[in-house]
């Protein structure tokens, strides 16, 4: 008899961008082995640099874990041929094709994602990040990373066989048999004493602090109270790169406001929890003294990426 499937999770990552390559026509056939494939290496598999040994079938929870998808044509052209229909102007649509992850042949995951227009008509090939310790990455992938390690910590000690599958995928035939656009397989090694190692250095953590200073992390954290909707403020950090307050100061050199870059961790609406910078200031009263604590603006280039909620103690 078959064993029950402990760990079964359904995920939804809508309007997710990944990275895309666009096959030129005039290289295509220099893949054209792969098309309908999905493949795997412990690191980036780039096209322009693309090594057949370092692809790989065999990798333990703890290492680092990069896909390619390869299909034999764009998105645009499934959804033409099977007669789905897809509207990027239309709100009710927010993704158009899936992932589906599954663990000796039990389906435990099922990733939602939206391709951009560009892509979607033109892409016959992506790659993803799926698993890695590295900061910068993590932070820039922190859906997939996060959820991907969400996915694997059900899993039981021992050697698994996983299957990974990309399908068309949108709101009118969710329920619909629909076509298998690329699939691979690897085999995963898990045991006890990697788990936790790997959940602490493969998911995304706290964003560093520049400085440390709980009296103006707190006035932070009370100035961004409903700067996002049905999200609550779980807790401050001074990111400003420059470790110090930034002056505002009139043609007399009078100070007139002083700015700092902090980065706040929220939990949202949906349960999930993200890190978002912006800059906050204070009016000059005179003497020295400065006002109340405001949120000034959002920031590009800083923070942004989502985060375990059981990594924010508050």
């Amino acid at each position: 008899m078959k064993k029950p499937v402990k760990f079964r999770k359904y995920l939804y990552l809508a309007t997710l961008t990944v990275f895309i390559t666009a096959l030129a026509a005039k290289r295509s056939d220099d893949f054209k082995e792969y098309f309908g494939k999905i493949v795997f290496s412990s690191n980036s598999i780039n096209l322009e640099n693309f090594n057949r040994d370092n692809l790989k079938k065999e990798f333990s929870l703890t290492d680092e874990l990069y896909m390619r998808v390869f299909m034999k044509k764009p998105l645009e052209k499934i959804y033409d041929a099977n007669d789905y229909h897809y509207d990027f102007y239309n709100s009710r649509y927010t993704y158009n094709y899936a992932l589906r992850l599954y663990d000796n042949g039990d389906l435990i995951a099922n990733w939602l994602f939206e391709m951009p227009p560009g892509d979607y008509k033109n892409a016959i090939s992506y790659t993803m990040i799926l698993s890695t310790d590295n900061p910068a990455e993590k932070r820039h992938t922190s859906i997939v990373v996060n959820q991907w390690a969400d996915a694997l910590s059900g899993l039981d000690p021992g050697k698994h066989e996983l299957k990974l599958e990309m399908v068309p995928m949108n709101i009118d035939i969710v329920d619909r048999k629909v076509p298998v656009l690329a699939s691979g397989i690897f085999y995963l090694s898990v045991d006890k004493e990697s788990k936790k190692r790997f959940l602490e250095r493969h998911t995304t953590n706290l964003p560093p602090a520049a400085i440390t200073n709980p009296t103006v992390e707190q006035m932070i954290l009370d100035a961004s109270d409903r700067i996002i909707p049905d999200a609550k403020p779980l807790k401050a950090f001074i990111t400003d790169l420059k470790e110090d307050w930034t002056y505002s100061t009139d043609e007399n050199g009078n100070i007139l406001y002083r700015h700092i870059i902090a980065s706040v961790v929220y939990k949202m609406a949906d349960q999930t929890c993200w890190v978002k910078s912006g800059v906050y200031s204070q009016k000059h009263e005179g003497y020295g003294d400065f006002g109340p604590m405001y949120f000034s603006k959002s920031l590009e280039g800083y923070y942004n990426y989502a985060i375990p909620c059981n990594k924010v103690v508050h």
